[in-house]
């Protein structure tokens, strides 16, 4: 009998007990007469997953969370599109941390004790807000909506495998097969996982050149209107975007001699910073740390203090964590274009060490 839970795609008949009979097995174990709860693997991967946060071994996304656009008919279907992403590609629990889990976790496992099988959060979401976006494109259509119609398959089959295959996770099975279900399992969720994450990387390239360009213009509009507030708001994360394009293309941030050009990129983001701040006070506007606008700026602030760990060290870690900084600003701003509280991710004790 063959895998039913992966049955959009064939496979051959398995040799050992049928993995389907297994994953009716109620959440409950009987061992010797003794009846059990079994904690959930969910359980086990967020303690897997806050040391990763920690370590800030995993990196969530290249190009961090993307900016909404102005909110205008016109960017109405990109706005979508960008939701979606953020939701799939920004947090400890998205898309690429789980693909970590599963491929240096749960693929490596012997089975001999609790084995963590990742959940993809905001995949449900991420589906959504594309399908919607989806509904304003226009008979012709671009290569962004057919990559995103192709995000939109490749989650769904992702979501399917995902839920499908839980249980048997869930109630450690692999305890009774010796792993032989997992590792019939694992390669396919592996290559949902690979089919998504091709496209989605492309998405995300398309959504911030996107994003950039309507920044560029945003930056002239304020300039012509003497808005400083918002003239620095913008050029703020333009600048922190284009540090974080240029230590990331070809890892350059590992480069020791890269660090005389982006020690000029940071001087253009410390510039634009102080200047925020001291247009928002000149505008009777202070900036508050924890909130609104000031709460974005003291994420940007964070990411700068990490850059001298950076430039010291070139280690992944670090970089890992400027990301996560970068993507917090961007989601808090957001959050405030959409009027909406949006958490932080919180900074690992010694993390600008």
């Amino acid at each position: 009998m063959g895998l039913g839970f992966l049955g959009r795609e064939a496979m051959p008949p398995l040799k050992l007990p049928s993995l389907l009979r297994v994953l009716v097995l109620a959440s409950t174990l009987t061992v010797t007469g003794c009846y059990f709860a079994i904690p959930t693997m969910v359980e086990t991967v967020k303690q897997n997953r806050n040391l990763e946060e920690a370590e800030g071994k995993a990196l969530e996304s290249t190009t961090g969370a993307i900016r909404l656009l102005a909110n205008t008919g016109e960017n109405a279907r990109a706005n979508w599109y960008i939701r979606g992403y953020n939701a799939l590609m920004v947090g400890q629990w998205s898309l690429m941390p789980s693909y970590q889990v599963l491929t240096e976790k749960t693929m490596t496992a012997d089975g001999k004790g609790a084995v963590p099988y990742p959940v993809v959060m905001g995949l449900t979401e991420a589906i959504r807000d594309f399908r919607m976006g989806l509904l304003l494109h226009d008979e012709e259509g671009t290569e962004l909506d057919a990559d995103i119609q192709q995000a939109v398959d490749a989650a769904e089959k992702l979501k399917h495998d995902e839920a499908n295959s839980l249980p048997y996770f869930r109630n450690r099975v692999y305890l009774q097969d010796d792993m032989q279900g997992a590792r019939r399992v694992l390669p396919y969720l592996k290559g949902d996982y690979d089919r998504l994450i091709a496209v989605i990387e492309r998405i995300g390239m398309q959504l911030s050149a996107l994003q950039k360009a309507e920044a560029t213009r945003l930056v002239a509009q304020h300039r012509a209107d003497k808005d400083l507030v918002g003239l620095y708001t913008e050029q703020s994360l333009l600048d922190a975007q284009d540090l974080m394009t240029f230590l990331k293309e070809k890892d350059v941030y590992r480069n020791a001699r890269a660090y005389q050009y982006a020690d000029l990129q940071v001087a253009e983001l410390e510039r634009s910073l102080t200047g925020l701040k001291d247009a928002s006070t000149k505008a009777g506007r202070p900036l508050n740390p924890t909130q609104g606008l000031g709460a974005v700026y003291t994420q940007l602030r964070e990411l700068l203090s990490l850059y001298a760990a950076l430039k010291q060290g070139q280690r992944d870690v670090t970089y890992n964590r400027m990301m996560r900084r970068y993507s917090d600003a961007i989601m808090l701003y957001n959050g405030l274009l959409e009027k909406r509280p949006v958490p932080v991710s919180e900074t690992p004790e010694g993390e600008n060490e």
